[in-house]
């Protein structure tokens, strides 16, 4: 990295060009869930089109950003077009609200830029939830700089939108840090994984994931390369990951292409039929009508704190919860009104079936990882009219929650 960044020391007032005709851009790399191998998300990655050099990888141009006082500028840029695309994603396809996209943030931009000011642009620009995205911080940022990124993950952690430890691994032991910075997730860096076959990085990595178990965080991987990693990871508990095996990252375009056919995929699939029957909304139905709604459902797995109803939004899918738990509330976090805590199986997100403008009329927040079914409100509303039986259980299920 030093060598590349010597030889491309020249690059500064190009960079300073660059910025100006619009040369930078985002690549999408698609991360998974380890255990059904279903995509689960992507890693924005900056990329910088030169026009002689080709495609610049960040290593060869951010450290150039940053002495000569342009990594402000270049990571609003990337932050813009990061948000856009999301806020695209969601409003264009049916997106579940645990896809997340991720990006790091460089030290020196948190630094020097004005993070809440920036943040309330994005929002406002975008019309962005803030639950859709993570930023993550290096590892090697961590040592002596405490203070200040737990400053700095506070006020993220207020708009919803959590953080991530990135290349776990490659630098100083940080563990003492772990337990005082709220931190959500780690990722594991790609150099621990590549030596997986070791006993000795097989140990480094048991012992990063009780770690991380440990203080409630969920573990990611980076550089997944063949099958073998994958089972390792996944017989120690590591839960999501990226690497070549899966995907390499990929231009706007693609990513939009892959994530589409992959929804298309999930939605197709459906779900057994004896998930439902748990369920007391389903009581009373016989086996073809289970069927016709099992068909239609798609699984989701929700992180611990994230929102996933909105109160004020328009509702387009209704929640069947198999595990885990769920608080709901009315306002907004700092003067929330706490309605209750609901354990699956259980259902929510049914109120804004019998609204005719779909408005939640609460905010529905995962207190611990959550396993659920979803299925859209359009999809459910025919059901309702063929299957006097579904129909008259949601009536009670609302009326119950009403009194």
């Amino acid at each position: 990295m030093v060598e590349a960044t010597e030889q491309l020391s020249p690059l500064a007032s190009e960079l300073r060009q660059g910025l100006q005709n619009k040369e930078f851009h985002l690549n999408y790399q698609p991360v998974f869930h380890l255990g059904t191998e279903k995509l689960a998300g992507f890693e924005a990655l900056l990329r910088w089109m030169h026009p002689e050099r080709g495609c610049l990888h960040p290593a060869q141009f951010l450290s150039i950003a940053e002495r000569n006082g342009l990594i402000v500028p270049l990571m609003q840029l990337a932050l813009r077009e990061m948000t856009r695309q999301v806020s695209q994603w969601h409003a264009d396809l049916s997106v579940p609200p645990e896809f997340l996209v991720t990006m790091n943030l460089p030290f020196k931009y948190l630094k020097q830029c004005d993070l809440d000011r920036d943040l309330d642009d994005l929002v406002l620009d975008n019309n962005l939830i803030p639950q859709l995205i993570r930023f993550e911080l290096s590892e090697t940022d961590i040592p002596g700089n405490e203070e200040f990124l737990s400053n700095v993950i506070d006020r993220l952690n207020r708009r919803g939108i959590q953080t991530l430890i990135d290349d776990f691994g490659a630098g100083e032991d940080p563990r003492g840090s772990i337990s005082r910075l709220k931190f959500s997730a780690l990722k594991i860096d790609r150099s621990v994984i590549r030596n997986l076959d070791s006993h000795y990085a097989k140990r480094c990595v048991g012992a990063i994931i009780s770690l991380a178990h440990g203080n409630g965080m969920d573990v990611y991987a980076k550089g997944i390369e063949n099958k073998v990693q994958l089972n390792l990871l996944r017989e120690m508990g590591c839960t999501i990951g990226q690497g070549f095996y899966f995907s390499s990252a990929q231009e706007k375009d693609s990513a939009s292409l892959f994530l589409s056919e992959n929804l298309q995929e999930d939605s197709g699939s459906g779900v057994q039929t004896s998930r439902l029957l748990p369920f007391d909304l389903f009581s009373g139905l016989n086996y073809e009508e289970l069927n016709e709604v099992a068909v239609q459902c798609k699984e989701i797995i929700v992180q611990p704190d994230a929102l996933v109803i909105r109160q004020g939004q328009v509702g387009n899918r209704i929640y069947f919860l198999e595990e885990g738990s769920v608080s709901v509330y009315k306002g907004d976090a700092e003067s929330a009104v706490m309605l209750g805590i609901f354990e699956g199986p259980t259902v929510f997100g049914e109120m804004a079936i019998i609204d005719p403008e779909r408005i939640r009329t609460a905010n529905v927040q995962s207190v611990t990882a959550l396993k659920a079914l979803s299925i859209s409100i359009d999809t459910f509303k025919p059901l309702l009219r063929r299957m006097p039986t579904l129909a008259g259980n949601l009536k009670y299920l609302v009326n119950s929650r009403s009194r």
